[in-house]
C-alpha cells in the first residue's frame, strides 16, 4: 500500500502575506512527462514505481529558494488535477524532496503504486511563510514505466484498469464485433509493434502473472 502523507500536515490554503512574510513562489514547478533524465534513469524501475521530474522554482524576485513541495496524485479514472479544489482532494506523496537551488532538476520515485495502473500527478511550491505556488501540470504516469506514454499499456478499453475485460474487448475487436482500442498501441502488449491476435495471448499470459508488459519502441 502507498505511504501518504496527511493532508492535514501542510496546509492546502495560502494564508495572507504579511510584513516580512517571503513573496510567493512565483515560479511553477511543471513536472517533466519526457525528461530523458540523469545518467542512470534509463534503468528500468521495479514494478508499482514511476520516476517525476521537475525544475526547482525561485520566488518571484528572482531570489532564493522554495522551502518545500506538495506533490499530489489521483487515479487515472479522476482524470487530472486541473484545479486548486481536485488538488486539496487528491492524496498527498510522503517524503517529497527537499527544494534545490533555483533551476536546479529535482525528482522523486514514486513507490507503492499498483503495477500497471495510471495515475495523474500534480505538485506544488511553498515558502518558509506557508505561501503556495499555483498548481502545476498534471501528466499521466503509469507504474513501473519510465517512458512516459499518454496511454496505459493494455488498458485496451480506456478505462484505467489493466484486466480481463481488455482481453474480451480485443478479441471483440479482431473479430470484427467490437470498436478499436481507444489508443491503438495499448493494445500492443508484446512490444513488437504490431497489434495482432498475439497480444491477446500475451495479455492473457500478463495477467496470470506471467511476462510484464512491454512498451514497444514504435
Amino acid at each position: 500500500m502507498l505511504v501518504v502523507a496527511s493532508q492535514s500536515v501542510v496546509a492546502a490554503t495560502q494564508p495572507p502575506k504579511s510584513d516580512g512574510a517571503a513573496a510567493l513562489i512565483g515560479q511553477v514547478p511543471a513536472i517533466s512527462l519526457n525528461d530523458p533524465g540523469a545518467p542512470g534513469d534509463e534503468v528500468p524501475f521495479s514494478p508499482g514505481e514511476t520516476k517525476l521530474h521537475w525544475t526547482a522554482p525561485v520566488d518571484e524576485g528572482g531570489t532564493g529558494r522554495a522551502f518545500g513541495y506538495d506533490l499530489r496524485f489521483q487515479p487515472y479514472a479522476a482524470g487530472p488535477i486541473n484545479s486548486d479544489q481536485e488538488w486539496q482532494a487528491a492524496d498527498q506523496v510522503a517524503n517529497e524532496p527537499a527544494p534545490s537551488a533555483p533551476g536546479q532538476r529535482d525528482s522523486i520515485v514514486v513507490a507503492g503504486l499498483d503495477y500497471g495502473a495510471g495515475y495523474f500527478f500534480c505538485i506544488r511550491s511553498y515558502d518558509i511563510a506557508g505561501n503556495y505556488s499555483a498548481i502545476s501540470n498534471s501528466p499521466l504516469r503509469v507504474s513501473g514505466d519510465t517512458t512516459g506514454y499518454d496511454y496505459i499499456l493494455g488498458d485496451v478499453n480506456g478505462n484505467g484498469v489493466v484486466n480481463g475485460v481488455d482481453v474480451v474487448y480485443l478479441v471483440a475487436y479482431f473479430k470484427g464485433i467490437g470498436s478499436p482500442p481507444l489508443h491503438i498501441m495499448s493494445a500492443d502488449a508484446n512490444g513488437d509493434c504490431i497489434v495482432n491476435p498475439l497480444d491477446v495471448l500475451y495479455l492473457v499470459r500478463y495477467l496470470k502473472g506471467g511476462l510484464p508488459l512491454v512498451p514497444g519502441d514504435c
